[in-house]
């Protein structure tokens, strides 16, 4: 869960960016705090004060997990984009491998999580977004996840 604290001395708003839109807290006068700002997926999902939308903006950034961070070329890797499931939304998984660059891995995922078993040693990271299917919206890509296969 993620909250918003209006420590300062204005109203403020915590709205996520369109065309996702997931959440908009409302105006928070000096002193609320907001805690009604749950993301289940990993992704970056960028926002804003209705106020003050050109000073006061950010990004919540929720990484994927990995499992185990490490093995051998049997091992089996599982990879979490989420905490729960969102009507509406697939995942979208990019995967790095070594220096080389992002390239797209899986699109349309519809489960909590993914596994792999990387026949190859070496570097390996995996990073998601969040994919509204009725509109397209996507949130940024997620911090990576690495593991490494020897």
């Amino acid at each position: 869960m993620w909250h918003y604290d209006n420590g300062g001395s204005s109203n403020h708003t915590s709205t996520q960016n369109g065309p996702l839109s997931l959440w908009n807290t409302g105006t928070l006068n000096p002193g609320d705090t907001s805690s009604a700002v749950v993301i289940k997926a990993a992704g970056v999902y960028p926002y804003h004060c209705n106020f003050h939308p050109s000073t006061m903006i950010g990004k919540v950034r929720v990484p994927i997990l990995v499992s185990p961070s490490s093995g051998g070329t049997g091992t089996l890797f599982t990879i979490t984009l989420a905490s729960a499931s969102q009507t509406g939304f697939t995942f979208d998984i990019q995967r790095k491998i070594g220096a080389n660059a992002w390239m797209t891995w899986k699109t349309g995922v519809t489960s909590l999580s993914v596994t792999t078993k990387p026949a190859s040693p070496g570097t390996y990271k995996f990073r998601s977004r969040l994919h509204k299917t009725s509109n397209g919206a996507t949130s940024g890509y997620s911090p990576a996840g690495t593991i490494t296969v020897s």
